[in-house]
């Protein structure tokens, strides 16, 4: 449950954190082809990641959804919980969550 819960905060701080920083529609369409869309296809969300070059294995296990899809599946399956990942969700969790706060009074001094 704690996963989901995470997940949750994550990509909810992270669409707001976006939605602050863009200027148009436009820019939030870009956000989304940009980091969205590759993010869903290269972080083992639809098939292995144990196929891929350790090069890009790197640059994957810097994205938040690797470790939260790691985290629910592990759970999921009844394997044992990386504590890992969950301490890197849990750092991505309290990064975006900063920005987002940060964001908010950025904004409001504008």
């Amino acid at each position: 449950m704690a996963a989901v819960i995470l997940n949750s905060l994550i990509f909810s701080a992270l669409g707001f954190l976006a939605a602050m920083m863009m200027e148009s529609h436009y820019d939030m369409n870009n956000f989304t082809n940009i980091v969205i869309t590759p993010m869903s296809f290269l972080c083992g969300t639809f098939f292995s990641l144990d196929g891929i070059p350790q090069a890009l294995k790197w640059v994957v296990n810097l994205m938040p959804l690797t470790h939260t899809t790691r985290l629910i599946r592990e759970i999921s399956f009844g394997g044992s919980v990386s504590w890992l990942s969950m301490a890197a969700a849990v750092l991505f969790a309290a990064a975006l969550t900063g920005g987002c706060v940060w964001a908010c009074y950025r904004e409001a001094k504008a």
